[in-house]
């Protein structure tokens, strides 16, 4: 007993390393707080990997603290690997912070941007309170994060904050173990921290106090106009989302004829009153990512909501809160919702740039409000969804707030450095550095040169904060792809391997990746839909179906082949897909017929039946073309939007006591579920009905071929499953009888690309390990 009491007074000094997301998370303060109660000395610093501390105390006191401190972290922490060492005994003075440790190479996760905090709320809100209305408010528990990083470790001078010196108060904060805002990164207040400044036509208004600053823009806003706003990651435009006009006006000048707005809520309160909620759905919408969160529409909307207009067509609206402390300060005093849209012309990304800011967007909005905190990564607002029956999460953007992560795939270590390059719309690059992943933000589509030089200049940032050479270089084999040829001159450049992956192989991969499928020993239905990607016969596929088993990846059916009617003109124009997809069926003509000239039906006719030509499997075209023959969309104005109408009408029929069958389809074959339309076309059936009915018949198919290949496990990847009815009556019609693994935290559409590149690499390589022949299509 004697012995055991005299262990517990016995000096010794460790060694602790913590790797993962720990930076600019309040670990530091935290770990420093923490030892101090166990009263341990020592010093505690960043470092190119998370954070070490050294540090001495007895043996009882920090065994406590090392079990406190990875079973109770700060809730924005995530520790991926810890370990503690015991080392030559060293006498401290006292505890510390000490400078950041900035040799050696990086193996970290680099934090999001966290949404304003209720704390910060609290103080921005409080009129005593010495940040009371400041619009740059923030603590070690929220505020800018990445999109402020300019290099490694996280610390204030390694970031834009770099440019603002602290106050006395401010510092006195930062130097206060008892204060909040102990060691916060990106602490400052009005005194001493970041401007708001007002231009109009490329000039300032003479406005400099905050107060007059804010009654400005509300006015601007009251009075019908637009105002665009330097956000965490960019500039937004905001707009009052009652007046109709105003909303038009919107639409002109941003050319965007139907596609969606998102708004901007202040409060949960007037959230319930236009939408209906969910759970989940306000869980995800109050999170501290807070993304735009889509919600159902409610027939009465409150506040005189100009729905039809912000979301023409569609029954569910896309809303975010006020994440950082302006825009909680713009809503609040506006009181009403705004409009929330990007700030950039068509095709452009998103503006960050003041300079640049002030230039080109004096033609979309009435007035801009700046700020001088640099941006250093720029980013969209993330986008997140949920199945209105079964919740299932489905990221259809994921840029702010849940960019960058860094995901483990689940295969045998990988010291390799490989660099993936991903597809062209949705765009975003992987890059496996020292084990660690880092999957980038959305960058758009990179069909465009502004995208272009957007993709080009973050990848650039990225490898350099990571100091990444690659070792490989991998592609999308699709020859044109902005990617493909960056990637080629890129490998070039570093003299290393380039490897080529088929696009919809990589979804697959991504997927598995993603839910910790790729080292299963179980076979697994692949289902990847989407509208394009090259495929290795040279045709464009885009309805596959491919069988996983022990880490090899086989096409095992697709749907059949139709013609692929001049590249993206067909995406552009459903009536060509419908024309495509219904060639040998006579029937046809009277619906499609009157949709072209004469010159224009003799020519597509004539080209049709030579039986040449670019074929494709896409489903993404098979919707474009059933929507246009159920007379939806003559002219879509934005990617998707046949099927998402398609996807609207199916929604439109209403399922009580009718017993609605599938087609009788048991393989992928086009023509035969086109022929069933028709007759239902023929035979004067109900559009929603139709609608209905090809949306089971999708899922009926899925079901048949895992059933034939003995599959008790199916993944889905692919644009197709951003389909939210599709995906629940997936779950519905097959949940019980399958294991259906969806994408949860990385979009189905080509943001995972580059993710599935990337988990490809690992299969290649544990193939390669065990002398077998890989399976993935690979060119060097």
């Amino acid at each position: 007993m004697v012995a055991n009491t005299a262990t517990k007074f016995v000096m010794k000094t460790v060694l602790i390393q913590v790797e993962g997301q720990v930076q600019g998370v309040g670990f530091r303060p935290f770990s420093y707080n923490l030892a101090s109660r166990h009263d341990l000395t020592g010093v505690i610093r960043n470092n190119m990997c998370g954070v070490d501390m050294m540090l001495t105390g007895t043996e009882t006191g920090i065994d406590n603290f090392y079990r406190d401190l990875i079973q109770h972290p700060p809730g924005k922490v995530i520790i991926l690997k810890h370990e503690m060492q015991q080392i030559p005994d060293k006498l401290f003075r006292g505890l510390e912070i000490r400078e950041s440790l900035s040799k050696g190479q990086p193996k970290l996760m680099l934090t999001p941007d966290i949404a304003l905090c209720a704390d910060c709320l609290q103080e921005l809100n409080q009129v005593n309170d010495r940040r009371h209305e400041y619009a740059f408010i923030s603590c070690e528990e929220c505020g800018p994060r990445y999109s402020i990083l300019e290099r490694v470790p996280f610390d204030r001078s390694a970031t834009s904050m770099q440019d603002f010196m602290l106050c006395d108060k401010c510092q006195a904060e930062y130097d206060d173990p008892n204060d909040r805002r102990f060691y916060a990164q990106t602490n400052s207040c009005r005194e001493c921290g970041i401007k708001l400044s007002l231009w109009q036509n490329g000039s300032k208004l003479n406005i400099e106090e905050s107060e007059n600053i804010y009654k400005h823009i509300i006015r601007t806003l009251e009075d019908g106009q637009l105002v665009a706003v330097k956000g965490i990651g960019g500039y937004i435009v905001l707009a009052d989302a009652s007046s109709s006009g105003t909303i038009k006006m919107l639409r002109e000048k941003k050319q965007r004829a139907t596609k969606p707005f998102a708004l901007l809520y202040h409060h949960i309160d007037a959230l319930k009153k236009d939408v209906h909620v969910n759970e989940r759905a306000v869980t995800e919408w109050l999170s501290d990512a807070a993304p735009i969160v889509l919600f159902r529409k409610k027939e009465n909307a409150g506040h005189s909501l100009q729905g039809d207009l912000i979301a023409p067509g569609l029954n569910y609206l896309g809303i975010m809160r006020p994440y950082a402390p302006i825009l909680e300060l713009i809503s609040r005093q506006f009181g009403k919702p705004l409009i929330a849209t990007s700030a950039n012309c068509i095709h452009s990304p998103i503006v960050y740039d003041d300079q640049m800011a002030i230039k080109d967007l004096k033609n979309i909005a009435d007035l801009i409000v700046l700020n001088n905190r640099r941006i250093t990564q720029p980013q969209d607002d993330s986008v997140v969804a949920f199945t209105p029956i079964y919740r299932q999460r489905m990221v259809l953007r994921r840029s702010r707030g849940l960019a960058p992560s860094i995901k483990k795939v689940d295969k045998s270590a990988d010291d390799r450095q490989i660099l993936c390059m991903g597809g062209l719309k949705k765009s975003a690059f992987a890059i496996q550095c020292r084990n660690n992943v880092f999957l980038s933000q959305y960058l758009g589509n990179t069909f465009y040169l502004d995208a272009q030089n957007r993709y080009e200049q973050i990848l650039n940032q990225i490898l350099d904060t990571l100091s990444c050479q690659p070792d490989i270089i991998v592609v999308d084999m699709h020859p044109e792809y902005f990617t493909t040829h960056l990637g080629k001159h890129l490998a070039r450049a570093f003299n290393v391997k380039l490897k080529h992956v088929q696009h919809h192989m990589a979804h697959f991969a991504a997927v598995l990746a993603e839910r910790d499928h790729l080292s299963t020993d179980e076979d697994i239905l692949g289902v990847v839909w989407d509208g394009t990607g090259y495929g290795d016969d040279g045709c464009i596929w885009g309805g596959e179906f491919f069988l996983y088993r022990r880490g090899k990846m086989k096409r095992i059916e697709h749907f059949s082949y139709f013609n692929q009617l001049f590249g993206d003109k067909m995406a552009r124009e459903p009536r060509l897909s419908a024309l495509s997809i219904s060639k040998d069926i006579p029937e046809v003509r009277s619906y499609l017929q009157p949709h072209f000239t004469d010159t224009e039906w003799s020519f597509y006719q004539k080209y049709l039946s030579r039986g040449s030509g670019l074929q494709t499997s896409s489903v993404g075209r098979l919707f474009d073309g059933v929507a246009f023959l159920l007379g939806i969309t003559e002219k879509p104005t934005y990617e998707g939007e046949s099927a998402i109408r398609l996807q609207m009408l199916a929604e439109q029929f209403d399922r009580t006591n009718q017993d609605l069958k599938p087609y009788p389809l048991e393989s992928p074959n086009v023509y035969r579920l086109v022929k069933a339309i028709i007759q239902d076309l023929e035979n004067d059936v109900a559009n929603p009905a139709i609608a209905f009915r090809f949306h089971l018949t999708l899922v009926g198919l899925v079901s048949s071929i895992a059933s034939r290949q003995n599959c008790h496990k199916i993944a889905f990847s692919g644009g197709v499953f951003q389909n939210s009815l599709l995906t629940d009556l997936l779950i519905e019609r097959l949940g019980r009888k399958f294991e259906l693994i969806f994408h949860e935290d990385i979009s189905p559409n080509d943001e995972n690309i580059a993710f599935g590149q990337l988990a490809l690499m690992h299969c290649e390589q544990s193939e390669l390990k065990s002398e077998r022949k890989s399976v993935i299509s690979l060119e060097e």
